[in-house]
């Protein structure tokens, strides 16, 4: 969802149509559509959480990204998009960091 929201900035300074635009959101939705199916790796009990987990992930991101784009869109300009993309990359990349120290240890 936070891909959709940058797309409109990122048209121009890619060369990028409508079209193009729509392509990629249409695979942007396939990609959560995997991971939605990917409750399937859960036990029948867990299915629900897992599947619950994932969309309230979804929903939280584009919550943070609305917040978060906007802002720095409109304080770098033209440029704005390539910053929103580091930005949104170093959170991510720092929560994968912080998920590796949250697994439980395999005996």
């Amino acid at each position: 969802m936070a891909y959709t929201i940058i797309l409109p900035a990122m048209k121009d300074g890619l060369k990028l149509d409508y079209t193009q635009l729509g392509l990629l959101g249409t695979g942007n939705s396939v990609g959560y559509l995997t991971m939605a199916l990917g409750s399937a790796w859960f036990a029948m009990k867990r299915r629900g959480f897992a599947a619950g987990i994932v969309s309230g992930g979804i929903g939280a991101g584009t919550l943070i990204s609305g917040l978060i784009v906007p802002p720095i869109l409109s304080s770098y300009g033209i440029d704005g998009w390539r910053n929103a993309w580091f930005t949104l990359g170093g959170i991510s990349f720092a929560g994968m960091l912080a998920s590796l120290f949250l697994k439980k240890p395999t005996a």
